[in-house]
Protein backbone atom coordinates (compact mmCIF):
# COMPACT_ATOMS: atom_id res chain seq x y z
CA UNK A 1 0.00 0.00 0.00
CA UNK A 2 2.85 2.32 0.91
CA UNK A 3 4.93 1.76 -2.11
CA UNK A 4 1.62 2.48 -4.84
CA UNK A 5 1.49 5.74 -2.85
CA UNK A 6 4.60 7.00 -3.65
CA UNK A 7 3.73 6.30 -7.07
CA UNK A 8 0.28 8.12 -7.30
CA UNK A 9 2.71 11.26 -6.07
CA UNK A 10 5.01 10.63 -8.53
CA UNK A 11 2.41 10.71 -11.26
CA UNK A 12 0.58 13.62 -9.91
CA UNK A 13 4.03 15.85 -10.05
CA UNK A 14 4.80 15.09 -13.39
CA UNK A 15 1.34 16.08 -14.35
CA UNK A 16 2.13 18.83 -12.72
CA UNK A 17 5.13 20.10 -14.54
CA UNK A 18 4.04 19.08 -17.98
CA UNK A 19 0.31 21.11 -17.44
CA UNK A 20 2.82 23.91 -16.32
CA UNK A 21 4.66 23.42 -20.05
CA UNK A 22 1.75 23.56 -21.90
CA UNK A 23 0.43 26.87 -19.59
CA UNK A 24 3.62 28.49 -20.37
CA UNK A 25 3.37 28.11 -24.15
CA UNK A 26 -0.12 28.83 -24.09
CA UNK A 27 0.82 32.15 -22.94
CA UNK A 28 4.14 32.96 -24.92
CA UNK A 29 1.96 31.93 -27.75
CA UNK A 30 -0.99 34.21 -26.90
CA UNK A 31 1.19 37.60 -25.83
CA UNK A 32 3.20 36.74 -29.70
CA UNK A 33 -0.48 36.62 -31.22
CA UNK A 34 -1.70 39.26 -29.55
CA UNK A 35 1.89 41.77 -30.16
CA UNK A 36 1.17 40.98 -33.96
CA UNK A 37 -2.43 41.68 -33.81
CA UNK A 38 -2.02 45.36 -32.10
CA UNK A 39 1.13 46.01 -34.85
CA UNK A 40 -1.26 44.91 -37.31
CA UNK A 41 -3.74 47.11 -36.45
CA UNK A 42 -1.01 49.99 -36.21
CA UNK A 43 0.08 49.65 -39.62
CA UNK A 44 -3.41 49.34 -41.19
CA UNK A 45 -4.46 52.41 -39.28
CA UNK A 46 -1.46 54.09 -40.65
CA UNK A 47 -1.49 53.19 -44.57
CA UNK A 48 -5.45 54.13 -44.25
CA UNK A 49 -4.41 57.56 -43.30
CA UNK A 50 -1.65 58.25 -45.56
CA UNK A 51 -3.91 56.62 -48.76
CA UNK A 52 -6.90 59.04 -47.46
CA UNK A 53 -4.79 61.95 -47.49
CA UNK A 54 -2.88 61.04 -50.85
CA UNK A 55 -6.27 61.04 -52.53
CA UNK A 56 -7.15 64.87 -50.68
CA UNK A 57 -3.49 65.93 -51.90
CA UNK A 58 -3.95 64.25 -55.69
CA UNK A 59 -7.38 66.44 -55.62
CA UNK A 60 -5.48 69.51 -54.81
CA UNK A 61 -2.76 69.25 -57.17
CA UNK A 62 -5.47 68.83 -60.36
CA UNK A 63 -6.91 72.23 -59.82
CA UNK A 64 -4.47 75.26 -60.96
CA UNK A 65 -7.04 77.86 -58.98
CA UNK A 66 -5.44 76.38 -55.85
CA UNK A 67 -2.69 78.10 -54.36
CA UNK A 68 -0.77 75.40 -52.24
CA UNK A 69 1.57 78.20 -50.98
CA UNK A 70 -0.83 79.45 -48.58
CA UNK A 71 -1.73 76.31 -47.11
CA UNK A 72 0.14 74.85 -44.04
CA UNK A 73 3.89 76.48 -43.06
CA UNK A 74 6.96 76.38 -44.36
CA UNK A 75 9.03 72.87 -43.17
CA UNK A 76 11.33 73.69 -40.60
CA UNK A 77 13.06 70.67 -40.29
CA UNK A 78 13.97 68.62 -43.28
CA UNK A 79 15.87 65.89 -41.46
CA UNK A 80 12.14 63.76 -41.83
CA UNK A 81 12.19 64.12 -45.51
CA UNK A 82 15.44 63.32 -45.84
CA UNK A 83 14.84 60.00 -43.95
CA UNK A 84 11.80 59.42 -46.42
CA UNK A 85 13.71 59.44 -49.38
CA UNK A 86 15.05 56.39 -48.29
CA UNK A 87 11.61 54.54 -48.89
CA UNK A 88 10.79 55.75 -52.45
CA UNK A 89 10.97 52.74 -55.33
CA UNK A 90 10.00 54.69 -57.62
CA UNK A 91 8.93 58.63 -58.01
CA UNK A 92 10.78 61.44 -57.18
CA UNK A 93 9.82 63.37 -53.96
CA UNK A 94 11.24 66.98 -55.34
CA UNK A 95 12.89 69.66 -53.45
CA UNK A 96 12.74 70.16 -49.69
CA UNK A 97 11.71 73.79 -50.29
CA UNK A 98 8.60 72.59 -51.53
CA UNK A 99 7.23 70.94 -48.96
CA UNK A 100 4.77 72.24 -46.36
CA UNK A 101 4.01 71.26 -42.49
CA UNK A 102 0.66 70.29 -41.81
CA UNK A 103 -0.75 69.95 -37.70
CA UNK A 104 -3.22 67.58 -37.50
CA UNK A 105 -5.51 70.97 -36.81
CA UNK A 106 -4.40 72.25 -39.98
CA UNK A 107 -5.04 69.15 -42.09
CA UNK A 108 -8.94 69.36 -40.41
CA UNK A 109 -9.27 72.87 -41.46
CA UNK A 110 -7.40 73.96 -44.73
CA UNK A 111 -7.68 69.69 -46.17
CA UNK A 112 -11.00 68.75 -44.44
CA UNK A 113 -9.08 65.59 -43.13
CA UNK A 114 -10.49 64.71 -39.58
CA UNK A 115 -9.39 62.03 -37.07
CA UNK A 116 -5.70 61.71 -37.87
CA UNK A 117 -3.19 60.37 -35.53
CA UNK A 118 -3.23 63.34 -32.61
CA UNK A 119 0.09 65.05 -32.46
CA UNK A 120 1.15 63.76 -35.81
CA UNK A 121 2.38 66.50 -38.54
CA UNK A 122 2.50 66.11 -42.38
CA UNK A 123 4.64 66.78 -44.72
CA UNK A 124 3.02 67.57 -48.36
CA UNK A 125 4.83 68.54 -51.82
CA UNK A 126 1.97 69.28 -54.15
CA UNK A 127 4.48 69.52 -57.03
CA UNK A 128 5.35 65.74 -56.22
CA UNK A 129 2.15 65.23 -54.72
CA UNK A 130 4.66 63.28 -51.91
CA UNK A 131 3.13 62.76 -48.24
CA UNK A 132 5.24 62.62 -45.06
CA UNK A 133 4.21 61.71 -41.60
CA UNK A 134 6.75 62.75 -38.98
CA UNK A 135 5.43 60.51 -36.45
CA UNK A 136 5.56 57.24 -38.88
CA UNK A 137 4.81 53.85 -37.88
CA UNK A 138 7.18 50.89 -37.00
CA UNK A 139 7.56 47.66 -38.15
CA UNK A 140 10.45 44.97 -36.55
CA UNK A 141 12.16 47.69 -35.33
CA UNK A 142 12.37 50.36 -38.58
CA UNK A 143 10.69 53.57 -38.61
CA UNK A 144 8.61 53.78 -41.86
CA UNK A 145 7.51 57.99 -42.79
CA UNK A 146 5.66 56.79 -46.02
CA UNK A 147 3.44 54.21 -47.82
CA UNK A 148 5.96 54.11 -50.50
CA UNK A 149 8.41 51.43 -49.24
CA UNK A 150 8.32 47.40 -50.21
CA UNK A 151 8.12 46.99 -46.59
CA UNK A 152 4.55 48.75 -45.97
CA UNK A 153 1.93 45.80 -46.71
CA UNK A 154 -0.61 47.21 -49.26
CA UNK A 155 1.06 50.16 -49.52
CA UNK A 156 0.77 52.95 -52.72
CA UNK A 157 3.80 53.68 -54.71
CA UNK A 158 4.71 57.59 -55.45
CA UNK A 159 3.62 58.36 -58.76
CA UNK A 160 5.23 61.78 -59.52
CA UNK A 161 2.79 64.52 -60.57
CA UNK A 162 3.51 64.82 -64.54
CA UNK A 163 1.03 67.59 -66.48
CA UNK A 164 0.25 66.84 -69.69
CA UNK A 165 1.31 69.84 -71.19
CA UNK A 166 5.30 70.85 -69.29
CA UNK A 167 4.94 73.97 -70.79
CA UNK A 168 3.05 76.84 -72.65
CA UNK A 169 3.90 79.86 -74.06
CA UNK A 170 2.62 82.56 -76.15
CA UNK A 171 3.27 85.60 -77.60
CA UNK A 172 0.58 89.07 -77.70
CA UNK A 173 0.09 92.37 -80.12
CA UNK A 174 -2.62 95.06 -79.60
CA UNK A 175 -4.31 96.60 -81.80
CA UNK A 176 -6.35 99.53 -81.00
CA UNK A 177 -9.43 101.65 -82.96
CA UNK A 178 -10.78 104.01 -80.53
CA UNK A 179 -12.65 102.58 -77.85
CA UNK A 180 -12.32 99.03 -79.15
CA UNK A 181 -9.20 97.39 -78.94
CA UNK A 182 -7.89 93.70 -80.03
CA UNK A 183 -5.48 91.31 -78.18
CA UNK A 184 -4.13 89.52 -80.60
CA UNK A 185 -2.29 85.62 -79.37
CA UNK A 186 -0.13 84.33 -81.50
CA UNK A 187 3.02 81.76 -81.31
CA UNK A 188 1.39 79.65 -78.96
CA UNK A 189 3.54 76.34 -77.96
CA UNK A 190 4.00 74.07 -75.95
CA UNK A 191 6.46 71.07 -74.74
CA UNK A 192 4.27 68.47 -76.58
CA UNK A 193 5.01 70.37 -79.54
CA UNK A 194 0.82 69.76 -80.49
CA UNK A 195 -1.84 70.38 -78.30
CA UNK A 196 -5.33 71.08 -78.30
CA UNK A 197 -8.44 71.50 -76.59
CA UNK A 198 -6.26 74.40 -74.62
CA UNK A 199 -8.16 77.16 -72.79
CA UNK A 200 -7.94 80.91 -73.48
CA UNK A 201 -9.44 82.97 -70.45
CA UNK A 202 -9.28 86.59 -69.22
CA UNK A 203 -9.76 89.26 -66.35
CA UNK A 204 -8.81 92.50 -65.42
CA UNK A 205 -7.48 93.61 -61.96
CA UNK A 206 -11.01 94.50 -61.00
CA UNK A 207 -13.08 91.38 -62.28
CA UNK A 208 -13.44 88.69 -59.80
CA UNK A 209 -13.45 85.82 -61.83
CA UNK A 210 -11.81 84.59 -65.61
CA UNK A 211 -13.91 85.25 -68.35
CA UNK A 212 -13.14 81.80 -70.57
CA UNK A 213 -13.16 83.22 -74.10
CA UNK A 214 -12.51 79.09 -76.02
CA UNK A 215 -11.75 76.26 -74.76
CA UNK A 216 -10.99 74.99 -77.79
CA UNK A 217 -7.62 76.57 -79.07
CA UNK A 218 -5.02 74.86 -80.75
CA UNK A 219 -1.28 75.35 -80.83
CA UNK A 220 -0.39 77.47 -83.97
CA UNK A 221 -3.57 79.36 -83.39
CA UNK A 222 -4.25 83.02 -83.76
CA UNK A 223 -7.12 84.36 -82.21
CA UNK A 224 -8.62 87.82 -81.93
CA UNK A 225 -9.72 88.67 -78.35
CA UNK A 226 -11.77 91.80 -78.38
CA UNK A 227 -11.63 94.21 -75.66
CA UNK A 228 -14.18 96.99 -75.26
CA UNK A 229 -12.73 98.44 -71.58
CA UNK A 230 -9.83 100.14 -70.35
CA UNK A 231 -7.69 98.04 -67.60
CA UNK A 232 -4.96 95.49 -66.44
CA UNK A 233 -5.49 92.61 -68.24
CA UNK A 234 -4.51 89.06 -67.42
CA UNK A 235 -3.98 87.14 -70.38
CA UNK A 236 -4.19 82.91 -69.68
CA UNK A 237 -3.51 79.64 -71.74
CA UNK A 238 -4.66 76.35 -69.75
CA UNK A 239 -3.32 72.89 -70.78
CA UNK A 240 -5.82 70.20 -71.84
CA UNK A 241 -5.97 69.00 -67.74
CA UNK A 242 -5.67 72.75 -66.06
CA UNK A 243 -2.99 71.55 -64.59
CA UNK A 244 -0.37 73.70 -66.04
CA UNK A 245 -0.61 77.29 -67.69
CA UNK A 246 0.73 80.46 -69.17
CA UNK A 247 -0.32 84.23 -67.82
CA UNK A 248 0.69 87.37 -69.57
CA UNK A 249 -0.42 91.18 -67.87
CA UNK A 250 -1.25 93.57 -70.84
CA UNK A 251 -2.31 96.97 -69.78
CA UNK A 252 -4.65 98.69 -71.75
CA UNK A 253 -5.94 102.22 -72.11
CA UNK A 254 -8.69 102.57 -74.83
CA UNK A 255 -9.23 106.33 -75.67
CA UNK A 256 -11.52 108.54 -78.59
CA UNK A 257 -9.92 107.66 -81.87
CA UNK A 258 -7.65 110.41 -83.19
CA UNK A 259 -9.92 112.50 -85.93
CA UNK A 260 -7.71 113.95 -88.54
CA UNK A 261 -8.22 117.36 -89.77
CA UNK A 262 -7.87 118.85 -93.75
CA UNK A 263 -4.38 118.05 -95.19
CA UNK A 264 -3.37 116.28 -91.77
CA UNK A 265 -1.17 113.30 -91.98
CA UNK A 266 -0.39 110.84 -89.67
CA UNK A 267 3.07 109.97 -88.26
CA UNK A 268 4.71 107.99 -85.58
CA UNK A 269 6.87 110.29 -82.74
CA UNK A 270 9.83 109.62 -85.38
CA UNK A 271 7.87 111.36 -88.29
CA UNK A 272 7.51 108.42 -90.03
CA UNK A 273 4.50 108.12 -92.27
CA UNK A 274 1.63 106.16 -90.25
CA UNK A 275 -0.91 105.55 -92.81
CA UNK A 276 -0.24 102.00 -92.51
CA UNK A 277 -0.58 101.98 -89.11
CA UNK A 278 -3.68 103.90 -88.68
CA UNK A 279 -5.19 101.43 -90.64
CA UNK A 280 -4.31 98.17 -88.66
CA UNK A 281 -4.37 99.18 -85.34
CA UNK A 282 -1.06 100.15 -83.75
CA UNK A 283 -0.78 104.38 -84.53
CA UNK A 284 -0.91 104.81 -81.10
CA UNK A 285 -0.92 103.38 -77.29
CA UNK A 286 -1.66 105.87 -74.41
CA UNK A 287 -0.62 103.38 -71.92
CA UNK A 288 3.25 103.86 -72.48
CA UNK A 289 5.10 107.16 -72.47
CA UNK A 290 4.29 109.85 -74.85
CA UNK A 291 6.26 109.07 -77.49
CA UNK A 292 3.93 106.06 -78.27
CA UNK A 293 1.20 108.87 -78.82
CA UNK A 294 -0.93 109.36 -81.99
CA UNK A 295 1.11 112.34 -83.82
CA UNK A 296 0.14 114.02 -87.28
CA UNK A 297 1.62 116.73 -89.55
CA UNK A 298 0.01 120.00 -91.31
CA UNK A 299 1.75 121.95 -93.60
CA UNK A 300 5.15 122.66 -91.75
CA UNK A 301 3.53 122.01 -87.91
CA UNK A 302 3.53 118.55 -85.93
CA UNK A 303 0.52 117.89 -83.59
CA UNK A 304 0.05 115.52 -80.95
CA UNK A 305 -3.61 114.24 -80.25
CA UNK A 306 -4.90 114.25 -76.43
CA UNK A 307 -7.80 111.93 -76.32
CA UNK A 308 -10.51 113.58 -73.76
CA UNK A 309 -9.51 112.68 -69.85
CA UNK A 310 -10.36 113.92 -66.68
CA UNK A 311 -7.56 114.23 -63.59
CA UNK A 312 -6.94 113.96 -59.86
CA UNK A 313 -4.26 114.56 -58.66
CA UNK A 314 -1.69 112.54 -60.49
CA UNK A 315 -4.22 110.16 -61.84
CA UNK A 316 -5.63 110.11 -64.85
CA UNK A 317 -8.85 108.57 -66.60
CA UNK A 318 -9.80 108.48 -70.13
CA UNK A 319 -13.09 109.18 -71.27
CA UNK A 320 -15.55 107.90 -73.51
CA UNK A 321 -16.98 109.87 -76.50
CA UNK A 322 -17.80 113.71 -75.04
CA UNK A 323 -19.06 111.93 -72.03
CA UNK A 324 -17.54 111.96 -68.55
CA UNK A 325 -17.38 107.70 -68.83
CA UNK A 326 -14.31 106.39 -68.16
CA UNK A 327 -13.11 103.95 -70.62
CA UNK A 328 -12.72 101.67 -67.76
CA UNK A 329 -16.47 101.62 -66.89
CA UNK A 330 -15.05 102.49 -62.92
CA UNK A 331 -17.84 104.64 -61.36
CA UNK A 332 -15.60 107.66 -60.26
CA UNK A 333 -17.92 110.94 -60.19
CA UNK A 334 -16.45 113.37 -62.65
CA UNK A 335 -17.23 116.92 -63.07
CA UNK A 336 -16.24 119.69 -65.40
CA UNK A 337 -14.80 122.10 -62.46
CA UNK A 338 -13.73 119.47 -60.22
CA UNK A 339 -16.74 120.65 -57.28
CA UNK A 340 -17.20 118.29 -54.15
CA UNK A 341 -13.50 116.56 -54.37
CA UNK A 342 -14.38 114.88 -57.88
CA UNK A 343 -12.05 114.44 -60.69
CA UNK A 344 -12.37 117.38 -63.39
CA UNK A 345 -12.51 117.24 -66.99
CA UNK A 346 -8.71 118.95 -68.40
CA UNK A 347 -9.53 122.36 -69.21
CA UNK A 348 -8.65 121.97 -72.59
CA UNK A 349 -11.93 120.25 -73.56
CA UNK A 350 -15.16 122.03 -74.22
CA UNK A 351 -18.51 119.79 -73.50
CA UNK A 352 -18.32 118.48 -77.10
CA UNK A 353 -14.74 117.20 -77.42
CA UNK A 354 -13.58 113.97 -77.83
CA UNK A 355 -10.13 114.91 -78.08
CA UNK A 356 -7.59 118.01 -79.10
CA UNK A 357 -5.11 118.23 -81.73
CA UNK A 358 -2.21 120.68 -79.84
CA UNK A 359 0.84 122.23 -81.68
CA UNK A 360 3.86 121.31 -80.48
CA UNK A 361 7.26 123.11 -80.90
CA UNK A 362 9.52 120.44 -78.84
CA UNK A 363 11.80 118.36 -81.11
CA UNK A 364 11.69 114.56 -81.54
CA UNK A 365 13.30 113.37 -79.02
CA UNK A 366 11.90 115.33 -76.59
CA UNK A 367 8.51 113.77 -77.54
CA UNK A 368 8.67 110.93 -74.51
CA UNK A 369 8.44 113.36 -71.63
CA UNK A 370 5.03 114.95 -72.93
CA UNK A 371 2.91 115.16 -69.18
CA UNK A 372 -1.03 115.03 -69.88
CA UNK A 373 -2.31 116.92 -67.32
CA UNK A 374 0.70 119.65 -68.50
CA UNK A 375 -0.66 119.90 -72.18
CA UNK A 376 -4.19 119.40 -71.09
CA UNK A 377 -4.40 122.37 -69.04
CA UNK A 378 -4.87 126.13 -71.11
Amino acid sequence: MKRNNVEADGITLIVLIITIIVMLILVSVGTTVGINALNQSKIYKFVTQMQLIQSKVDDIAKDPSIDTSSLGDEVTDTNTIDRARGELTTGDMGNNSDFRQFSTDQMKNQLELDNLTPGDTFLINFKTRAVISVMGVQINGTTYYTQYSDNIPNGQVLVTYVSNVQILNFDYSLKRFGLNAEIVINNITSSNIVSSNLTLSYKTDQDETWTVFSNNVSTGNTIEVPITKSGNYSVRINDVDGKSYVEQNINIKLVNAPKLDTDMGPIKSDDSDASEAMDNGTWYNYADASNSWAYATKDTDVYVWIPRFAYSGTDIEFLKGNTNVPTDNSNIQITNDGANDSDMVAGIFTPNDTGKWVKITEGVGSRGSYNLITIGTP
